[in-house]
């Protein structure tokens, strides 16, 4: 991508009020960040909590069918 992500050709106008290329701009955000990973000491961050978040999301529904 290269510029600013407007839409070439397309002024402001009634019509097209923001003529900032959001689809454009998606892309190529998601472009830049496929293969990424967040890492904490060397491991997936994903791998690291999603056991704690799975306990405290059972917790909390368990006080939920408590009526809590």
């Amino acid at each position: 991508m290269t510029g600013y992500p407007i839409n070439p050709g397309k002024g402001i106008s009634k019509e097209n009020p923001d003529p900032f290329d959001y689809e454009r701009m998606g892309k190529a955000v998601a472009d830049a960040l496929d293969g990424t990973a967040v890492n904490m000491d060397g491991d997936k961050v994903g791998d690291l909590i999603t056991q704690r978040v799975d306990s405290n999301m059972g917790r909390k529904m368990v006080m939920i069918e408590r009526g809590g």
